[in-house]
């Protein structure tokens, strides 16, 4: 069904991000996940520090692939430099 529908956007998370993948738990699951990225016009990834360099069974999409990846503070500089070069990257602010 979710292949007949269209996204302005589409917000996914996942479990890993590594080698430029982006990775989940079960091929059910990530199918799920790239059908909607496939069908957004606007593809946003959300991830926290947790999720960087974090392998996981299934790779569902690849980075290249999508506009904006979101993530917290948390991450160190070193990544953040890192992913900056392969997407555009949005650290979010602390919470207070």
């Amino acid at each position: 069904m979710i292949q007949k529908l269209n996204f302005q956007a589409s917000f996914i998370s996942l479990n890993g991000l590594a080698d430029e993948r982006l990775m989940t738990a079960n091929s059910a699951e990530g199918e799920l996940q790239r059908l909607a990225l496939e069908h957004a016009q606007q593809r946003i990834v959300l991830a926290d520090a947790s999720k960087f360099e974090r392998n996981d069974f299934y790779t569902f999409y690849a980075l290249a692939r999508i506009d904006e990846l979101i993530t917290d503070s948390s991450l160190s500089p070193e990544l953040q430099k890192k992913y900056q070069q392969l997407t555009a990257l949005t650290v979010a602010p602390p919470l207070t």
